[in-house]
């Protein structure tokens, strides 16, 4: 079919969340391959055209997203920014499960030298990390993993892309 780029770009177009190659073959009639096919043909035509948007493989499928250059003029018209910021206790957290997961709260209290309660709850709550289960030790503490929308918030396609964890260094 030959209209099957404009129908994978008129799918990404309406959706306000990330798709994957599999979502959008079903809607679309194609396969993974051929959808993503269409993903590079629609890229190239972007990028010939000099376009403000492309489409992005993001937290395992695709999203169109507009280019950073275009960031101020973005946020006047919308006076906010895209993402709520995260507190920065909330951010090291974060970087504690992303990094360690699947780890229970007793690890990452340790982990962060300070109880990580309320923060867990707004992780949670945000849909930035899930619980996974418990433990199997003593009073059987909830696991937690990151969650698809912790890739999509961060920009990243999977938590291999994360950066390295610096070690603190101790000056004498």
């Amino acid at each position: 079919m030959s209209e099957s780029w404009q129908i994978v770009e008129a799918l990404l177009f309406a959706s306000p969340e990330v798709v994957s190659s599999r979502q959008l073959g079903s809607a679309a009639d194609l396969t993974p391959s051929e959808v993503e096919a269409c993903i590079e043909k629609l890229n190239a035509d972007y990028e010939a055209d000099s376009r403000s948007f492309h489409i992005r493989q993001v937290a395992g499928g695709w999203q169109m997203v507009t280019h950073h250059r275009f960031a101020p003029w973005i946020a006047r018209l919308l006076k906010k920014r895209r993402h709520a910021k995260l507190s920065k206790a909330a951010l090291e957290t974060l970087a504690v499960i992303a990094h360690r997961q699947p780890i229970n709260k007793p690890d990452i209290d340790q982990t962060r030298g300070i109880d990580s309660t309320y923060i867990l709850a707004t992780l949670l709550e945000r849909g930035l990390v899930r619980i996974k289960g418990r433990d199997k030790r003593a009073g059987h503490p909830y696991v937690y993993v990151t969650t698809p929308k912790f890739l999509e918030f961060f920009g990243l396609t999977s938590l291999e892309d994360l950066p390295d964890l610096e070690e603190p260094s101790v000056s004498e």
